[in-house]
């Protein structure tokens, strides 16, 4: 897999790695990566209802910013919840739309 990770680095592919072992971290420093801890006793902490930012490199729009963030939120919730019915996922999408468009 750490080829695998290689190759794709070498072709300017973008990876992101979950590393519960952190066998990872070693890769990540030699080819001058990010890596971040993910515990209760981390410094960094990762909130799930930012929005993203625009990237630079890439023509990208608020609306489709903000359908990406709703999907992939949904996808969490029917993660954490249990899969929601298409009623709770209407529900569900709609009071993210209005809670960020409040922003």
């Amino acid at each position: 897999m750490k080829l695998e990770i290689l190759r794709a680095l070498m072709l300017g592919i973008d990876v992101i790695v979950i590393d519960p072992e952190n066998e990872y971290k070693p890769l990540v420093d030699t080819v001058g990566g990010g890596y971040i801890n993910i515990s209760l006793n981390a410094r960094e902490r990762l909130n799930p209802f930012d929005l993203p930012k625009g990237l630079k490199d890439q023509e990208s729009y608020p609306g489709d910013r903000l359908r990406e963030a709703v999907v992939g939120l949904i996808g969490l919730m029917n993660l954490l919840l249990g899969k929601c019915t298409p009623s709770e996922e209407s529900i569900l999408e709609r009071a993210m739309v209005t809670t960020y468009s409040l922003k």
